[in-house]
């Protein structure tokens, strides 16, 4: 086929893939978020009259609702309220390596990669809806490629040594390794996209080469949106996995601030990072370098420590009375046993040290490129750490998998590649796995610390004074109370001597304590779509984070203090965050305008 019949080709696909899309748009004008979002539509649009400044929305996934909704009111906010220039960039389905797409049953032929454009039809339509719904300024990401490029660059992906993709970069842009988290969280664990051989099977190689192909087309158009629209700021959804993590590179190399939100640690509240050059790449949940170099020296006032020391004593209370409360996933177990009852049922030496090994959801590995260290994805840490405490007898071992692996549809559990990898299990390693019933926070009595990537049970055991090694820079590491080795060996030789490690003095626990603060309350902001999004004007939410984003600080807001009254016993933080915008004076966190 030459390149003028596979240009008409492309044309044609992209055609199909509107008329479908059509179906989807109206479709999703019968659903409530569309009333919601054309309830508060901007009336007039102002980028004729604006001020100068412009904000890039680069949104992409049009299928997420609810991510919409807060970046559609927040463009309101921007519009109506600043005279700001906004712009919303959508993908039209040319960045078919999406994080939408997953696994499927007949993972060994490549049949059904044909399900993807399905995928991208339902995707578009949804977010072309939306977006008109919302009445503000949209792209689409094929109006920064031509199907001459598209070719192109489908060819590379094609013909590159399959051993060469990992470690391609360009740009200072590590495409490769952003390629390979797609992959990762594609196949659910259950291949990793490293080390592919001759003899892997073809639908690996498949995948592989179909996400390094968006994350080169991603690192284009993205490129060429930054030069087109030349924006002031950029503001995006995730800013990981090939979908969005180039336009983070591009957007810190061209010297454009760029903020990345996700979803927060609790319900109905969010995230954001900011980033720039000063800033680098470091991981989305951890706070600016700048910020906790300020915060770290600030003592808690007695409010603040009321309220850490509040947080787990709440979430375990609520935990023992509704289990499922996170995101509906079964995580934690029902079961509170004491130390003892852990003790005697797991058969459990008094006379020495226990030690904890917390695993994670393998495939979801969304941290930035610049943060490993020696190990290259969450498999391999769990092998050799394993490995590392098979021949350590001079401690007990217990290794707790992550209580969501079930629940979050992953192919590969960790308890798989225990039975894969280690035919027999020494009498000092105990294992509970992802099914079983032992609540995770239990534990924390019995055990004299924990051994993880980036798991919050880290910083959770830090409170209580117990010593937390990180096999890589988890976004709670070097902040002064965690063990963060530099070298595999040294890991390897903190490990092999664990039961000289003592606990936690309480400058470490204090630090710890301000950590989880900052992290959990200052830097998670409250959200709740049909109380706070009614209304754009005077919103004191949209106003804080313009406040932020302008001023390139840390975005987070101060939690209203405990009430005079209030019982420690009955206090929900999660719901004095939301309240409080309505009971509580927080103007000092806000510019007033």
């Amino acid at each position: 086929m030459d390149l003028s019949d596979e240009v008409a080709k492309y044309k044609a696909d992209m055609s199909e893939l509107y008329r479908k899309s059509e179906r989807h748009k109206n479709q999703t004008k019968k659903s409530r978020i569309f009333d919601s979002i054309k309830k508060r539509s901007i009336s007039e649009i102002k980028n004729t009259k604006n001020t100068g400044y412009r904000f890039l929305f680069w949104r992409l996934k049009g299928i997420s609702k609810r991510p919409i909704l807060l970046e559609m009111n927040f463009a309101k906010y921007l519009i109506d309220q600043k005279n700001v220039h906004v712009d919303v960039a959508l993908c039209d389905g040319i960045l078919s390596g999406c994080i939408d797409m997953t696994v499927f049953t007949d993972k060994n032929t490549v049949k059904s990669m044909r399900r993807w454009k399905s995928r991208c039809s339902k995707c578009l339509g949804v977010g072309r809806s939306l977006l008109k719904a919302s009445n503000v300024l949209s792209h689409y990401t094929s109006k920064w490629i031509t199907p001459e490029k598209i070719i192109e660059l489908r060819h590379f992906a094609d013909e590159i040594d399959i051993d060469q993709i990992e470690d391609y970069e360009v740009d200072g842009t590590p495409l490769g390794d952003i390629s390979i988290t797609g992959v990762l969280r594609y196949f659910r664990s259950l291949e990793t996209g490293r080390n592919v051989t001759n003899d892997s099977n073809e639908y690996l190689k498949r995948i592989m080469r179909e996400y390094f192909y968006s994350s080169l087309v991603s690192h284009h158009v993205s490129k060429q949106a930054l030069l087109d629209l030349k924006p002031d700021y950029v503001f995006i959804f995730r800013g990981m996995y090939p979908l969005w993590a180039p336009m983070v590179y591009n957007a810190v190399h061209a010297d454009i601030p760029i903020t990345c939100w996700l979803n927060g640690y609790q319900r109905d509240s969010v995230f954001m990072k900011g980033y720039d050059q000063d800033e680098g790449f470091t991981q989305f949940q951890s706070p600016q370098r700048k910020h906790w170099e300020k915060v770290k020296k600030i003592p808690l006032n007695k409010k603040q420590k009321k309220t850490v020391n509040l947080y787990m004593t709440n979430r375990i209370e609520e935990l023992r009375r509704q289990p499922q409360f996170w995101y509906g996933y079964q995580l934690y177990g029902k079961n509170f046993p004491s130390a003892e009852e852990l003790r005697k049922k797991l058969n459990i030496s008094p006379d020495k040290k226990i030690w904890m090994i917390n695993s994670h959801c393998n495939w979801d590995w969304d941290i930035y490129i610049e943060n490993k260290i020696f190990f290259r994805d969450p498999i391999e840490w769990f092998i050799k750490t394993f490995e590392i405490a098979m021949d350590n007898t001079n401690v007990e071992w217990i290794i707790r998998t992550h209580p969501a692996e079930n629940d979050k549809n992953t192919k590969l559990l960790c308890k798989d590649i225990i039975l894969q990898k280690f035919k027999i299990i020494p009498d000092h390693i105990r294992i509970i796995t992802s099914d079983s019933n032992i609540n995770s926070y239990s534990m924390f009595p019995l055990v004299d610390g924990c051994i993880t990537m980036q798991s919050t049970v880290g910083f959770e055991m830090a409170l209580f004074g117990k010593p937390v090694i990180l096999g890589d820079y988890g976004f709670y590491g070097n902040k002064g109370f965690t063990y963060n080795p530099k070298t595999l060996q040294e890991y390897t030789d903190l490990l092999n001597n664990i039961e000289s490690i003592g606990p936690l003095n309480q400058d470490e626990i204090d630090v710890a304590k301000r950590y989880v603060y900052d992290f959990l309350f200052y830097r998670q902001i409250p959200l709740r779509d049909h109380k706070y999004c009614n209304t754009v004007k005077g919103n004191l939410l949209y106003r804080m984070i313009y406040k932020r984003l302008v001023d390139l600080d840390q975005v987070g807001w101060e939690p209203p203090p405990l009430g005079k009254n209030e019982n420690p016993e009955q206090y929900d933080w999660r719901k004095r965050l939301i309240e409080g915008w309505k009971n509580e004076q927080i103007t000092n966190e806000v510019e007033r305008e």
